[in-house]
This record gives C-alpha cells, sequence and structure tokens, in this order.
C-alpha cells in the first residue's frame, strides 16, 4: 500500500493530534510537514506492485478497512498472481 492524502488533510490531522501544544496549528503543522517531506523525499519511492490509497476523504476507520481488505483480497491470491500485479 502506498498511502497518501492532500498536505492539508494531514495538518488538520497532526495539529488535531498535538492539541497539548499551541503552536500546533494546521498552518505551522503544513509547513513543519513540508519540511520534514522535502527531507524524506529520497525515501519515498514507491513499490511498483504497490495499491495507491488516497486517504484525503476518509475517516481512519474506513482507510483500515480499504488496507484490511487488499490483505485478506492479496491472502487468497496464488503466489505466482502476486508476482504478476
Amino acid at each position: 500500500v502506498f498511502l497518501t492524502a492532500s498536505e492539508v488533510a494531514r495538518a488538520t490531522r497532526r495539529s488535531a493530534e498535538l492539541t497539548a501544544d499551541p503552536t500546533a496549528t494546521v498552518t505551522t503543522t503544513q509547513a513543519e510537514q513540508a519540511r520534514r517531506d522535502r527531507m524524506d523525499a529520497a525515501q519515498m519511492a514507491k513499490a511498483p506492485d504497490a495499491v495507491d490509497i488516497d486517504s484525503t476523504l476518509f475517516p481512519l476507520e474506513d482507510v483500515i478497512e480499504m488496507i484490511a481488505g487488499l490483505a485478506a483480497q492479496r491472502a487468497k491470491l496464488p503466489d505466482t498472481a502476486r508476482t504478476t500485479r
């Protein structure tokens, strides 16, 4: 799975997690996130057989269901089918 979300969605979620930090606004969180993304860019290569999931519009529970469903689907495939997808 190659999980993505829009910059604003990621920053909104992260700043909500940081409620104890009054400086963690969506704007400051988005700027810090962009800085980290630039530093990590070389390590963010998508595997050739990865399935893209854009989680921008989905709550965590739905994303977990999607990934679990993909895992269950892949578990049912014969080994040869997994390598050709």
